[in-house]
């Protein structure tokens, strides 16, 4: 199989049927949501002799406790999995975007469930991967199961088989267009659902990816900086940066990590900080100004750019890059929208600290 397009050590959700509790995790538009309804499908199709029921609840629709609970964890499908001998599998769907509401919900969430027959209960949450609360939830989660009994997973890339399923769902040609792919070095982009919606789109109006890789790349990084949630456009909660502006940051960050060799961000306190990353408020302060409204970087907007499609999880509180590729091309594109002079740029190629 092409290594570019691997699986590795991919699992299906139906193959940790048997953990307790998940949480699953991902950055935006990589289809958290699809896969924990198919999940609840799935589930809820299975024979009533394996004594399985299943609930899905999405928390975006919910702005209260009290009505959190009444809808969830007072519901008659719960109250009636308590009187029997069932399982029960919870199915939280939007963790990310309920905190944005309710702002003590991981709490809640955490006290709920201990309250509930555990024994017989098997959560599942997803969750944008830049918040999921490790120290809250995710702490009482593996108090309740144990460390074998909770799992942390992430929704892996696009395989590809997956891309060859969507071309031909879009009336396009694998084998024409994946050579394309390569042509353009765009399967950075192809390995994501909503970038690869936008070569699908570029293909199918220009008959051909386009020839320049770097208006390609700022085309595919500017798309993973946009918010295509339809809930927090709605409700104005997409945070206070446009496209434009988190892409500027982005690549603010890009050469933070490319010349200081760091392999990923911190976010969280700062004296806790691992030698080889790089804290959230070292990246913040300084104005920006281009083809956007002009802006001050805060900590709060650093952490609103880490919950992009660029970045991925490297670990509790620390995201890293989703492809190395977006990287290199965004701190070249930042040192060039900068004016840094050539000389400069060498200057930290070439220093004897390795970098910045």
């Amino acid at each position: 199989m092409d290594p570019i397009f691997g699986p590795g050590s991919l699992r299906t959700l139906a193959e940790l049927e048997a953990y307790p509790a998940l949480a699953l995790l991902g950055e935006p538009g990589i289809g958290k949501s699809v896969a924990l309804r198919q999940e609840y499908e799935r589930l809820s199709a299975l024979p009533p002799e394996r004594g399985i029921r299943a609930v899905y609840k999405n928390l975006n629709g919910f702005s209260s406790e009290d009505r959190l609970c009444r809808q969830i964890f007072e519901s008659p499908e719960v109250a009636a999995w308590k009187a029997d001998n069932t399982r029960l599998y919870l199915l939280l769907d939007s963790l990310d975007e309920v905190m944005l509401r309710i702002e003590t919900v991981a709490d809640l969430l955490a006290h709920e469930i201990r309250n509930l027959p555990t024994d017989r209960l098997f959560v599942r949450i997803t969750c944008r991967t830049a918040v999921w609360p490790a120290s809250i939830l995710g702490y009482a989660l593996e108090q309740i199961w144990g460390e074998s009994g909770f799992g942390v997973f992430e929704l892996a890339p696009l395989r590809r088989c997956d891309v060859k399923t969507a071309l031909e769902a879009h009336g396009i040609d694998p084998n024409k267009f994946i050579p394309e792919l390569f042509r353009a070095q765009a399967v950075a982009f192809a390995i994501k659902p909503l970038t690869l919606n936008m070569l699908i789109s570029l293909y199918r109006r220009d008959g051909s990816l386009p020839t320049s890789t770097a208006d390609l790349y700022r085309q595919g990084c500017l798309a993973l900086c946009e918010e295509y949630n339809p809930s927090r456009r709605d409700t104005h909660r997409h945070g206070r940066l446009n496209g434009r502006q988190r892409l500027r940051l982005a690549g603010r960050i890009a050469v933070a990590t490319a010349f200081s060799n760091r392999f990923a961000v911190w976010n969280s306190p700062e004296t806790a900080t691992p030698s080889e990353d790089v804290a959230v408020s070292e990246l913040s302060g300084s104005h920006e100004n281009g083809d956007f409204g002009e802006f001050t970087a805060s900590d709060d907007d650093m952490r609103e750019v880490l919950d992009t499609g660029l970045f991925t999880a490297r670990g509790d509180y620390r995201m890293g890059w989703a492809h190395q590729t977006y990287q290199d091309f965004l701190a070249a594109n930042y040192l060039i929208e900068k004016g840094v002079p050539a000389e400069i740029i060498v200057k930290a190629l070439t220093h004897p600290n390795g970098g910045l």
